[in-house]
């Protein structure tokens, strides 16, 4: 079964050669990894062209997207028009890409500074300017100029940039943890005897995790916890929840070093202080994090139906995830956001 255009939920992951796709009057946000952003605006058409810890190439076939590189990025990013090539620089960057319908490509450093390279050419762009690439790949000219002023499509990548970098549950997760963001809004950290911070939702008295959401099989993963709580990325793919005092629990884990993705980081027993440290740990990854409506992907693995995914019995708390514990290996992933 191939999944075509399928209207993505929020923290659906993303893989390599997935399309992500805006309507009208519509936008979404991809956190390709820690420190690498895509966010598009209405009507826009990307590809996924790539993704590892090292490299990353989207591709933008129409529409506006805005690219933020966060410090600490590990990746050589490349994003691609018909007609030019962007390099950013490894280092804070924001970048504005825009495709219209005549397929001109409109290329602004609004942070940062990037290498602009077509066939017959290639130049260095600073903060402040902009580049606008006419013509076909073959044929391709470029014409430098001063960046326009900020509009509100800045104003709101700007926001949800602080929103991201500036918030408070990043002193108490790994830097690598793809959505720790998310935790400010819908829960507060507390300290539990020999594990140290751990993250208390603010949820109804009987809530358990692995509820509110559903399985998805994903081609190299298997089946993988897709949330529909709107924090629902990093609890449960790194870390490990545990019951504490009748109430469930988020330990982040370490908060050094590079972890593994695991597709769910669950365990079906109660834990205590005393079982520290015997939980299957998770990945850092790439999701789709903040969309409106008709907001979908594309792509030529093979996918579930609707309904066909495993649900558990309500009397089942949790289910026993079997895996290795927390590494340091190196697997990456994506999410999208709401």
């Amino acid at each position: 079964m191939f999944r075509r255009n399928a209207e993505i939920p929020v923290n659906q992951p993303i893989m390599s050669s997935d399309k992500v796709s805006t309507g009208v009057s519509s936008r979404a946000e991809v956190q390709l990894d820690h420190s690498n952003i895509l966010r598009l605006g209405d009507n826009t058409l990307t590809t996924v062209a790539s993704l590892s810890r090292t490299q990353i190439q989207v591709q933008v076939a129409r529409g506006l997207v805005d690219y933020t590189v966060f410090k600490g990025s590990e990746a050589d990013v490349e994003i691609n028009t018909a007609n030019v090539a962007i390099h950013p620089a490894q280092k804070d960057g924001i970048y504005r890409v825009e495709v219209n319908s005549e397929g001109e490509t409109q290329v602004i450093v609004r942070k940062g500074e990037a290498e602009i390279s077509t066939p017959q050419g290639s130049t260095h762009l600073e903060k402040g300017r902009m580049v606008i690439v006419r013509g076909t790949a073959e044929q391709a000219r470029y014409k430098e100029d001063e960046a326009p002023s900020k509009d509100s499509w800045d104003s709101w990548n700007n926001d949800r940039d602080r929103a991201i970098r500036d918030a408070q549950s990043w002193s108490h997760t790994n830097r690598y943890y793809v959505g720790s963001e998310d935790l400010d809004a819908y829960g507060r950290w507390d300290n539990v005897p020999d594990y140290g911070p751990v993250w208390v939702p603010a949820v109804s008295v009987g809530w358990a995790p692995y509820r509110s959401g559903r399985w998805v099989w994903e081609p190299g993963w298997g089946w993988t916890w897709v949330s529909d709580e709107p924090w629902g990325w990093a609890p449960y793919h790194h870390g490990r929840w545990f019951m504490y005092t009748s109430s469930w629990l988020w330990w982040p884990g370490p908060v050094y070093g590079y972890p593994r993705y695991r597709p769910a980081g669950c365990r079906s027993d109660r834990v205590t202080a005393s079982t520290r440290g015997t939980g299957a740990m998770a990945r850092a990854s790439t999701r789709l994090t903040w969309s409106t409506s008709r907001t979908s992907i594309s792509t030529t693995g093979p996918a579930v139906a609707s309904g066909a995914s495993p649900r558990f019995a309500p009397e089942t708390v949790i289910p026993t995830c079997v895996g290795p514990p927390w590494t340091r290996e190196s697997v990456r992933g994506s999410r999208l956001f709401q």
